[in-house]
């Protein structure tokens, strides 16, 4: 597990620095524009940086979450993040780490949406069907088909369900949470039937993250989108445990890399940095007693810091002005 978390890290690491580093223009003729030209305002991550966000990655409270409960998350976050690195250089061998990354847990299917909005994503997107297929046959003599089956009529019928307990970060929960009194919310298992006006509100957020990511997927650096709809498995799932907002560490890291780099222009957005950083540290099943004295929302939001936090930084990534900003800078001349 160990292992796997480091990689999909390193992994994210390289396309936040890739996402960074300018191209290079070709055959550009040399003027006096080009001469005077600003240098890119971004440049590669330093060694200190990389570390500082490896650790923080591997410090926080998802990471601790599947670590204590043995969760198989990381794994598949690292083939998901493999899939983003390889996507257009190597399709084959994307598609068939996207389909073992599905295989193994049902979020990352999300990714094959971007794909059929390009040549290389739709081929992306045929060799992970293959693959998908190809799975299915090697595991048949100890998976078989009516497992498959069963499994889909039992996703069906939780997809009725959420609990309210603190553990469970989604955008159901926070629904629920705020429609009975907040002290439920510490009982456990807290299950409860999701009301159709729940169910619409989720959905239509979904979609539009979803419609406006992919929008964004065809001008955009892999990083910026894939950590996105990665994230939005945790959020739009209605049991969203706190193990599961593992995959959202590739969009925290790349958006506080891109928050601290902003500081110099913006200093209040240190404070943005600092508090995002630390929410994501405390643990979702941690109880501050002071807190039961405040109001229903204020704890609801507290106690929904994940889905909050998480919420706030897609709003960051896809936001017109701070989109511009992602963007490296070219030297160009005319």
């Amino acid at each position: 597990m160990y292992l796997s978390l480091l990689a999909a890290l390193l992994t994210t690491q390289s396309l936040i620095t890739q996402s960074l580093t300018p191209k290079s223009p070709t055959h550009q003729p040399l003027t006096t524009q080009s001469l005077t030209a600003q240098p890119p305002t971004h440049q590669p991550l330093t060694t200190q940086s990389l570390a500082g966000y490896l650790l923080f990655a591997f410090a926080s409270a998802p990471v601790y979450h599947n670590i204590s409960l043995g969760q198989i998350n990381c794994l598949v976050l690292l083939l998901s993040m493999l899939y983003l690195y390889f996507g257009k250089k190597k399709p084959a061998l994307a598609g068939l780490l996207l389909a073992a990354a599905i295989w193994i847990k049902i979020y990352p299917v999300l990714l094959l949406l971007p794909a059929l909005l390009s040549r290389e994503g739709r081929a992306t997107f045929l060799f992970c069907m293959a693959g998908t297929a190809l799975i299915l046959v090697i595991t048949l003599p100890w998976v078989p088909l009516h497992l498959y089956v069963d499994f889909a009529k039992k996703m069906a019928d939780l997809s009725r369900y959420t609990s309210a307990h603190i553990i469970n970060q989604s955008v159901t929960a926070f629904g629920i949470r705020g429609s009975i009194p907040f002290q439920r919310s510490f009982q456990w298992p807290n299950i409860y039937l999701v009301p159709g006006w729940l169910k619409i509100t989720n959905y239509l957020i979904m979609a539009v993250v979803l419609v406006t990511t992919m929008a964004k997927a065809a001008s955009d650096r892999p990083i910026v989108w894939g950590a996105i709809i990665l994230a939005a498995g945790a959020l739009f799932s209605p049991l969203g445990w706190g193990h599961a907002f593992v995959f959202c560490l590739p969009l925290l890291m790349i958006s506080l890399e891109r928050i601290e780099r902003s500081i110099p222009r913006r200093p209040l957005n240190y404070a943005l940095f600092f508090v995002t950083a630390l929410l994501f540290l405390i643990p979702v099943h941690n109880h501050p007693a002071f807190l039961d004295q405040w109001p229903a929302l204020i704890q609801n939001i507290y106690y929904s810091r994940f889905l909050c936090i998480t919420l706030l930084l897609i709003f960051f990534a896809l936001h017109p002005s701070t989109a511009k900003e992602m963007q490296p800078q070219r030297i160009t001349g005319k």
